[in-house]
């Protein structure tokens, strides 16, 4: 099919497909929903940006800042509106989205509780950025040194599955020590 025969969504469309995806995968950023739009060939940016900004001016979607990232969620107007509406999303882009939005919200929850990023810094090394959240509160945050980017992507990939691990392994000691009657002490080798 040539490009000018490819059918391109309305912005009602438009509309109740985000409403549609942020109410089954829940509060998603901007660039998350970029990815599921762009990589499943469903919208482009500018179109989704301005999608997103005419639901939030309708009061069917709200932007809640949590943890240095801006989220967007349904409200009650853009739940009602989705139920009354969404047979208006064609069938084939519905279907599509069932089919990928379980492995999509699963990627998006995961980034969101055990987020892991890295970076380059002028000196050369690499910085590795990563943490725990619950329920939009920050537990843990960890940044490290590497030498690498090898390095940080391989520790970076690995952080969600590790998370807890190394959660637990930082307080077992911290809990020994006070459960042992030695809180408030200074730490060994610390000043007193």
């Amino acid at each position: 099919m040539s490009p000018e025969n490819v059918r391109r969504p309305t912005d009602e469309e438009k509309r109740l497909m985000l409403l549609y995806i942020i109410g089954h995968a829940g509060q998603l950023s901007d660039m998350q929903l970029l990815q599921l739009l762009f990589e499943n060939d469903l919208m482009n940016y500018f179109d989704m940006m301005l999608t997103l900004n005419d639901l939030v001016s309708q009061g069917q979607c709200v932007r809640t800042p949590v943890l240095g990232k801006t989220l967007y969620s349904l409200t009650a107007a853009g739940r009602e509106a989705l139920e009354l509406f969404s047979r208006i999303i064609p069938a084939s882009v519905r279907e599509k989205l069932d089919t990928v939005l379980p492995y999509w919200t699963e990627r998006f929850r995961t980034e969101q509780e055990y987020p892991a990023s890295w970076r380059q810094t002028r000196r050369g090394e690499y910085v590795l950025d990563m943490g725990i959240n619950e329920q939009n509160m920050a537990l843990l945050r960890i940044t490290l040194s590497l030498p690498s980017e090898d390095m940080a992507r391989t520790l970076g990939e690995a952080w969600p599955g590790q998370a807890g691990n190394v959660y637990s392994t930082l307080l077992s000691p911290l809990k020994t020590r006070t459960d042992s009657g030695g809180a408030g002490n200074a730490p060994e080798g610390g000043a007193q």
